[in-house]
């Protein structure tokens, strides 16, 4: 009879022994996913931090006929795009918020045009910007600059004269 007690005892430690390297086997393995998502949350936490960066709103544009305010604004509202990792189907949407004035009124008027006559509505950002510009764009841009270059350039000229005019008075 101890010779099979021993034999018992025996088993119950191998089956011990197998039943630990289980466990440990789990445990590893529970270990390894643990580890898998501390870096997710890591990462996780990161971007929250960096979502938490406030992006300033564009300045409104209110429909004035200049290139410069019409510019300044594209460029804005594309920075705040960018930046604020807008999709590009909200685009067109977040854009109509920021006119005011005149631009808001051509943007409601052409919405209700669009669908009293059937017309394809804006949906996507480049059209709408081409839209904007073919709206608000002075249609002599080109022409406007090269004019204001030459009066700069003719007051420039105007004050030398007017300096070397009176530099020969006193002489």
């Amino acid at each position: 009879m101890a010779g099979s007690d021993g034999s018992a005892c025996e088993r119950a430690v191998e089956e011990m022994s197998v039943f630990t390297d289980v466990i440990e086997l789990r445990i590893d393995g529970i270990q390894a996913d643990l580890n898998v998502l501390k870096r997710a949350v890591g990462r996780e936490e990161d971007r929250a931090s960096l979502s938490k960066i406030k992006v300033p709103d564009p300045k409104a544009f209110g429909g004035q006929r200049s290139a410069k305010e019409l510019e300044n604004f594209l460029w804005d509202m594309e920075t705040y795009f960018q930046e604020a990792k807008v999709p590009e189907a909200e685009k067109v949407s977040i854009t109509s918020m920021y006119l005011t004035g005149d631009a808001k009124l051509w943007w409601r008027s052409r919405l209700l045009d669009d669908a009293s006559a059937n017309w394809k509505r804006i949906e996507t950002w480049d059209v709408l910007k081409k839209e904007l510009k073919d709206q608000f764009l002075p249609c002599n841009t080109s022409w406007v600059a090269r004019e204001s270059l030459r009066n700069q350039s003719i007051q420039g000229q105007c004050g030398r004269l007017s300096k070397s005019s009176a530099l020969s008075c006193w002489m």
